[in-house]
C-alpha cells in the first residue's frame, strides 16, 4: 500500500540522493567451488556485481554503484523508510 501512495506524491515533496553502494568482501567463507556474487536492490533501482571465485577462504568484489534515489517526503516532513536490501548467491 505504501507503493502506491508513493505514485502519487507531488514532486515537491520528493528528495534526491545519490547513493554510493560500495561491496568490498566477504570472509570467512568455506572452502567451495563455485562463484559468488552480491544481489541487490533499493525501491526500483537493482542490480548484482560481477561474479568471482573463494580465494584463501574470502570473495573479494571491491565493486561500487552510485545511484540516485527518490526518497518521498511525508506530510509530517519525515522522509519515507528505503530499504536496500542484499543477498550473496553463489552459482556453482
Amino acid at each position: 500500500m505504501a507503493a502506491l501512495q508513493n505514485l502519487f506524491v507531488p514532486r515537491a515533496r520528493i528528495a534526491t540522493f545519490d547513493v554510493t553502494l560500495r561491496i568490498e568482501d566477504l570472509n570467512n567463507v568455506p572452502p567451495l567451488n563455485g562463484l559468488f556474487y552480491a544481489k541487490w536492490k533499493c525501491q526500483t533501482h537493482g542490480g548484482s556485481s560481477p561474479r568471482v571465485p573463494v580465494v584463501n577462504r574470502e570473495v573479494l568484489w571491491s565493486h561500487a554503484v552510485r545511484q540516485a534515489v527518490d526518497i518521498p517526503i511525508g506530510r509530517d516532513g519525515v522522509l519515507a523508510p528505503c530499504e536496500l536490501r542484499i543477498a550473496i548467491r553463489q552459482v556453482s
